[in-house]
């Protein structure tokens, strides 16, 4: 049996469409996400939207923004602490020869 990692450049997904209210358009919606792994969490948007396939597809934007965005900071972090010289001089204000 083989696991899956998945990919951590891109974010999969999968999402249902509830209708909340149909008062007046645009209509109110409830989308559920639940990504598939490494971005393997459930969130819930609600959504104003003419139908519920542009509301799945404004969820599912949501949510790749979002873990798409979790993904940069740690790029970002990881780069950061590569870059960084650090010298045992600063550190101690002591001189080495």
């Amino acid at each position: 049996m083989e696991l899956l990692h998945g990919n951590e450049c891109r974010v999969l997904a999968d999402a249902t469409v509830e209708l909340v209210s149909k008062v007046i358009r645009p209509y109110v919606f409830r989308v559920t996400v639940t990504g598939l792994p490494p971005h393997a969490h459930t969130r819930q948007y609600q959504i104003s939207a003419p139908s519920d396939d542009s509301a799945a597809m404004k969820g599912l934007q949501l949510f790749e923004a979002e873990f798409s965005m979790v993904q940069k900071v740690v790029d970002r972090h990881e780069r950061a602490l590569k870059i960084i010289p650090v010298k045992p001089k600063e550190l101690t204000g002591v001189r080495f020869k």
